[in-house]
This record gives structure tokens, sequence and C-alpha cells, in this order.
């Protein structure tokens, strides 16, 4: 199986991107969003009478679609993540953003109260992609499946506000079980997706609360 995706697949969408993460600076650099990537991506696959095994065509399953493993490998994240007016997207225009290299475990993501950075600005926030996962499912399609997870901060230790969801942008791949999908083709599409889920999370976190329904 072969699990290193060739050199100018990485290039398609951004030949330019930074070779680290690194800092974007805005004007005031009192405020902070600091931004993780996700582990490798995964894949899952439904379809008729089997499926649901992850990563089942890294594993070689019988009827599991090739796929190349590394097209979203965390360092490849974190370099399109800096690439990306998070903050603007996010609606906050005069945080600075710090993206870090390395993804959180999933316990660090999951059960730390206050800020997963200390020392850090009183205007602070976060933004952990949890999971990338390569959706395969023959009556809905293919999508690219990606966990978002964001929190805010002000003074006190516990966040002012926090919001998760998931975003799916759709795929477009032609995948098979008998042969791997042309590199470059298939790291673009993936960076193009995952792109798309940023905005698409952005558009989500800033879009208006949803007011209760009244009783009748």
């Amino acid at each position: 199986m072969i699990r290193i995706l060739s050199i100018a697949a990485a290039a398609a969408l951004g030949a330019a991107l930074p070779a680290s993460a690194q800092e974007a600076a805005p004007a005031n650099r009192s405020c902070e969003l600091h931004v993780w990537p996700a582990e490798d991506f995964h894949t899952v696959y439904y379809g008729w009478g089997h499926g649901g095994t992850v990563d089942g065509g890294f594993k070689q399953r019988t009827g599991y679609a090739r796929l190349w493993v590394d097209p979203l490998a965390m360092k490849r994240q974190a370099e399109i993540l800096s690439a990306q007016p998070i903050p603007d997207l996010l609606g906050l225009l005069d945080y600075r953003m710090v993206v870090h290299p390395q993804r959180l475990s999933s316990q660090v993501i999951r059960t730390s109260p206050g800020r997963l950075v200390p020392d850090t600005p009183p205007c602070y926030a976060e933004l952990v992609v949890d999971t990338v996962v390569l959706q395969h499912n023959v009556l809905h399609g293919k999508g690219l499946n990606v966990i978002y997870r964001f929190r805010q901060f002000g003074a006190a230790p516990a966040p002012e506000r926090t919001f998760g969801t998931f975003v799916v942008a759709p795929v477009n791949l032609v995948l098979s079980d008998k042969e791997l999908p042309e590199p470059t083709a298939f790291a673009a599409e993936m960076e193009r997706a995952y792109v798309a889920t940023i905005g698409e999370f952005a558009t989500r976190l800033q879009a208006p609360p949803k007011k209760a329904k009244r009783k009748p």
C-alpha cells in the first residue's frame, strides 16, 4: 500500500502556502486566536451489504476504495490553516492567529474546562479541528466531514462562548477499489473541500441564534 502522497500533489492548491505553521498578525496584538489541526484524515464507506469499517481502503478490505493516506496530514492542515484569514472569517477582526503544528489529544479536547494555552491574553479564543473523515455513501455520495470546536474567553477562567459542529463539504471524486486515484487531483480536491468547511463553519458560528419556539 502506497502511504506517501507525491510532492507534486501537495502543490495543487497552494505551492505558495507557508512551509510551517506561523502567526498572522493584525494590528492589535492584545487578542489571540489559537488554532490546532486534526490528526491525519480517515475514511469510512457505506455500501450495499458491507461498509462501516474506518479506513477500510487503507487496510485493503475487499470492496473499499483505495485512497492515498496523507493528503491532509497534520503538517499540511497546519499550512492550509495558516494561509486562511480565519480571524476575519470568524468575526475576530482584532485577533492575532497562532496555528499550532501538532494536534491535541481527544482527552484534552473534551475534558479541558479552561484555556488550552496558559499565559495568554484575556482576549483569547480557540479553534480546534477535531476530526477529518472522507465519507463515501452509495446513497448520498462523497463528502469531507470535519468537526470543529470553538471557544472564546474573556477575563474569567471559563469560556464566554462555546460552539462545536460538523461540516460536510461535497467531494467530486471517482473512487475505485481497483486502483488509487490520480494523486495531484486527489490532493487538490481534498484541500479544496477542507478550505470549504472552514468557510461554512465560520458562517454557522456567526449566524444569529435561533429563537426558541413558543409553546402553544
